[in-house]
């Protein structure tokens, strides 16, 4: 996509690099799989996976069998690496799954039926992992049932089990016991049967590999620490980790209002000082995920100096109050997310300002804003 607007995202790839670097270290010989699902949280589903595949991952994990294509389609995830959906896919699109090498996860008989129908139909196997829900209570075959989805594995020597796992709901509080009541619940459930060396097992997340790295298995699953953030306050800050991703803009014209003048929909901003002010647009709004929530609570960087966001975000701008001692013209840069001279403005810290997380200041962020990919 050109760069038609003056607002781009830039992800720098030896934070990519350092961030891998640093989850290896904590995860020791356990392998990767990098969660790069939702756009590679904001940064680019495409170009961040090679990034990742240039410095060794070999296996990803996406939330769909549309964003499985969209990297087999690139040549993400040929004979060198696999890719796991992560997410539920109806049984119509089973065909597609195998036809294009997936490893689908599955959590019921149906859907291994539905895989062994397509498989059959075009002589080829399928590739599944079995997710067990052991206390998130969201996707997942209950642990109770696990030995029924065996048995089904059985019938349908088509179908081949890559992998088995669970997700942890509260990793991300170190003195929670919810994390061992579900890892133990996870190693009981499979404690009846020896399995395959080729079938890997995986639970940590990026908080779980911080708070809880006892709990070793075959793969780590790290996503938000790919990314150089933390997934919560909570999370002690044990890795070097570096934000990858920088949100810029620019300036694109200056107002002057004076004394009592309002700015933006509704006059959400008025000049309450007895001396004119100076207003700075950015082509940035609650389309490109500059939540309208914005106004007033976020900040900017101009020249490494903090700038308020002022009145109301529009789909397409957003005003920002220029400080008075600095001649800030067009075309001035502009760092929404990022640093800029001494200072920065992290994905964490504007979850913190907006009452959200890191997860969805970057998720926020939309494909229609071009992605940039830098040493």
């Amino acid at each position: 996509m050109p760069f038609s607007r003056a607002i781009w995202v830039e992800v720098s790839k030896s934070a990519l690099a350092n961030n891998i670097s640093e989850i290896q270290k904590r995860a020791g010989d356990q392998e990767i799989i990098a969660v790069v699902k939702a756009n590679a949280y904001g940064h680019g589903l495409v170009g961040t996976s090679k990034a990742l595949k240039e410095i060794g991952i070999r296996e990803f994990a996406v939330a769909s069998v549309g964003e499985g294509l969209e990297l087999r389609h690139s040549g993400i995830g040929q004979r060198s690496s696999k890719i796991l959906v992560l997410g539920y896919s109806l049984p119509t699109h089973a065909e597609e799954v195998i036809r294009s090498g997936l490893c689908q996860t599955v959590i019921s008989a149906h859907e291994i039926r539905a895989l062994a129908d397509a498989s059959r139909k075009l002589e080829k196997p399928a590739h599944i992992q079995i997710k067990i829900d052991t206390g998130m209570h969201r996707l997942g075959a209950p642990a109770g049932d696990f030995g029924r989805l065996m048995d089904a594995l059985k019938h349908y020597p088509s179908v081949k089990l890559d992998g088995i796992y669970t997700h942890f709901s509260s990793a991300d509080e170190p003195e929670n016991p919810i994390t061992k009541i579900q890892f133990d619940t996870f190693k009981k459930a499979l404690a009846p049967y020896k399995l395959p060396k080729r079938v890997k097992l995986h639970a940590s997340n990026s908080s779980a590999l911080i708070n809880f790295p006892r709990f070793k298995l075959d793969k780590v699953r790290p996503g938000i620490a790919i990314y150089g953030e933390y997934a919560s306050p909570n999370v002690p800050k044990r890795l070097k980790l570096i934000p990858a991703l920088s949100l810029k803009s620019r300036i694109v014209e200056i107002k002057t209002i004076g004394s009592g003048h309002g700015a933006g929909y509704n006059r959400r901003f008025v000049n309450e000082s007895s001396v004119p002010c100076r207003l700075g647009i950015i082509p940035v709004g609650y389309a490109d995920g500059f939540m309208t929530r914005s106004s007033g609570r976020r900040e900017v960087l101009v020249r490494g100096r903090r700038s308020r966001v002022i009145g109301a975000v529009s789909m397409d701008f957003a005003h920002i109050l220029l400080p008075d001692d600095l001649s800030i013209g067009v075309g001035e840069p502009v760092t929404l997310i990022g640093s800029d001279g001494k200072d920065s403005i992290t994905a964490s810290e504007l979850g913190v300002v907006l009452g959200t997380h890191a997860y969805e200041v970057l998720c926020l962020i939309p494909t229609r804003i071009p992605r940039k990919y830098v040493e």
